[in-house]
């Protein structure tokens, strides 16, 4: 009887990872596909709102598997646009038309809709579903208000603005070579980008409280404060791959030879960050040096 009680246990064990495995492999499908309509933004739109909303998720508390889910929601938030024409992709929502205004408010159900067909995304579709939604009401697509808003939605809503508003451009971006971005130092950077960045920020704040949950901005700002006060301490160096650390950040956006981003400006070198750049330099889709902050 033990023995098939442990060759269950091992039978059960092996299925969990297994289903665990296709999860994971689901979503990096799913993240490819939201990642190719990401070509009027500085670095990745997806991967930034699904990290620093998982960040933000931990400060204010919320348990490991909550910022699991609330980092796949981020990652996939914008999943109902795949299909979309680029001259709407392209427009911030005050430059739309009526009737793009109108199809550009379908993307959250949309999204809900895709993902809805994978069991294990019921929390994550609905934070898809409302990223969109507004405190005050005057959201969509359900004109939901204050707490009848997903807090990971909450969450989600405030970081996808700020990176709206801070790193999209209405010029698409090339993706036919990687080239040097023209900065000779940090304080250059901060200079050429501290009105962007103000202005971002002043919309954060003046709508917090109104259309966004106000802890959600004060911790989110405080995040991306302290970011840029650090960004301006380091130095702009364009480094060989093997002396690339973690903790270093990249300073420019690279893509392989059919155009995919494949590393975005703005994100943080990990271990496993950085063995896969080595590998993708060796099979010649990156540059051997690296523009990064250090």
């Amino acid at each position: 009887m033990e023995e098939r009680i442990k060759l269950l246990e091992e039978t059960i064990d092996s299925l969990q990872n297994e289903l665990a495995e296709s999860f994971w492999k689901t979503i990096q499908v799913l993240s490819q596909i939201v990642l190719s309509q990401e070509n009027y933004y500085e670095g990745s739109h997806s991967r930034y709102v699904s990290q620093k909303s998982a960040e933000v998720a931990r400060l204010l508390g919320m348990s490991e598997h909550d910022v699991f889910e609330i980092s796949i929601a981020g990652l996939l938030h914008d999943i109902g646009k795949v299909g979309f024409k680029d001259t709407l992709l392209a427009k911030f929502t005050s430059e739309m038309k009526e009737s793009e205004y109108k199809q550009y408010q379908l993307h959250p159900e949309l999204g809900r809709q895709i993902l809805s067909m994978h069991d294990g995304f019921d929390s994550i579709c609905e934070m898809v579903a409302q990223h969109h939604e507004k405190i005050d009401g005057s959201g969509f697509p359900l004109h939901l208000m204050g707490k009848e808003i997903n807090p990971g939605a909450a969450i989600i809503a405030v970081v996808d603005s700020f990176h709206t508003l801070y790193y999209k451009r209405k010029k698409e971006r090339s993706t036919v070579n990687n080239t040097a971005v023209n900065v000779a130092s940090t304080a250059t950077l901060m200079d050429n980008t501290k009105s962007r960045f103000a202005m971002a920020m002043n919309y954060l704040h003046q709508k917090a409280g109104r259309i966004f949950d106000t802890r959600v901005v004060e911790v989110f700002t405080d995040i991306i404060d302290k970011e840029r006060q650090a960004q301006g301490e380091k130095m702009i160096l364009r480094l060989p791959l093997g002396k690339i650390e973690p903790g270093m950040i990249i300073a420019e956006d690279y893509f392989s030879s059919y155009g995919m981003l494949i590393a975005a400006s703005g994100e943080l070198i990990t271990e496993e960050m950085k063995r896969s750049l080595i590998r993708l330099a060796e099979s010649g889709e990156l540059p051997l040096k690296l523009l990064v902050l250090k």
